[in-house]
């Protein structure tokens, strides 16, 4: 059976056309916020115990593959990469908190995902969704963007540890 692409835009063309002009100039046409989680995704699972290089390539893979489903399956002009946000939970949340073992945490990812998945296909996502009030979505948001300015700060040496108030 064949395979057929057809692209439609969804999005106004002012908008394609900009994305695709910020593509040229950036030297890919990517948007210029995924080349960046390229280089910093690693680094913050480098941190972790993870090899920088290996996951280097992973996440540079795992952006292309999602990229490309994004556009030939969903028929849309976005490009996926690894969140920051989650990446930054792991390596310094879930990893110490199971000793530094992150080849463990990488396993009961691989089973939570497993269970995102069997929610994600059934009707209980619906009611897990609704069941959050929009306040604590919109501070969850926001909490997570605090911890990942958090963790820039540290490695900037703008804010330091201390035991009295986790900061200094």
């Amino acid at each position: 059976m064949p395979f057929y692409v057809h692209v439609t835009a969804r999005v106004p063309p002012t908008f394609v056309a900009h994305a695709v002009e910020a593509g040229f100039r950036h030297g890919s046409l990517r948007p210029p916020i995924s080349r960046t989680g390229s280089f910093v995704n690693p680094t913050i699972l480098a941190a972790a115990g993870m090899n920088h290089d290996a996951v280097f390539v992973a996440t540079c893979l795992a952006t292309a593959l999602t990229t490309a489903l994004m556009g030939l399956y969903a028929n849309l002009p976005v490009a996926l990469a690894p969140g920051m946000g989650l990446n930054a939970y792991f390596a310094f949340t879930v990893v110490p908190a199971l000793h530094g073992d992150w080849r463990l945490a990488l396993g009961c990812v691989f089973l939570s995902g497993i269970a995102f998945v069997a929610i994600s296909i059934s009707p209980a996502r619906a009611w897990f969704i609704d069941a959050i009030p929009r306040s604590l979505k919109l501070a969850i948001a926001a909490g997570i963007g605090f911890f990942l300015a958090l963790i820039g700060f540290a490695n900037a040496g703008v804010v330091a540890a201390s035991p009295a108030t986790i900061i200094q």
